[in-house]
């Protein structure tokens, strides 16, 4: 839900005072966790590049990582990016018990009938699944 809610607000904007005065980060440590997430979440590489960092593609930066000190501006903008993505993601987690899922489901249902959005296209184009896993997800709501 964090990487659908990022691809609705957009990449983070980082300016170059931010990154210069940003204290240094463990790369390593931030690529391993961010690939635990990724892979235990079923989210492709690119899709999380796209939708937290703004590239077009993944592997260079969960592949070919460097150390802090050896990256320019770009590098650890996506890096500070990275970081606040696993912020966002412990904040999700730790507020999971606030939400009650049945009125959430009721409330996206509604305001999909009202705009004249159809399911399978809010699956396909917001939660990035096909059509059955969006059926799935709002007629058999599962309690949180």
């Amino acid at each position: 839900k964090v990487i659908a809610m990022r691809s609705r607000k957009g990449v983070i904007p980082i300016s170059n005072e931010e990154v210069q005065t940003h204290p240094r980060l463990n790369t390593k440590y931030l690529t391993k966790k961010t690939f635990d997430i990724l892979t235990a979440s079923k989210i492709s590489k690119s899709r999380f590049a796209k939708a937290v960092l703004g590239l077009n593609t993944g592997q260079p930066i969960m592949e070919r990582m460097k150390e802090w000190h050896q990256l320019n501006t770009p590098g650890r903008r996506n890096f500070i990016r990275m970081k606040l993505f696993l912020e966002e993601i412990s904040a999700a987690i730790e507020n999971d018990d606030d939400y009650d899922v049945f009125l959430l489901v009721r409330r996206v249902k509604y305001r999909l009938h009202f705009h004249g959005i159809s399911q399978p296209f809010f699956g396909q184009y917001v939660l990035g699944v096909d059509t059955r896993r969006t059926y799935n997800l709002l007629l058999s709501t599962k309690k949180w």
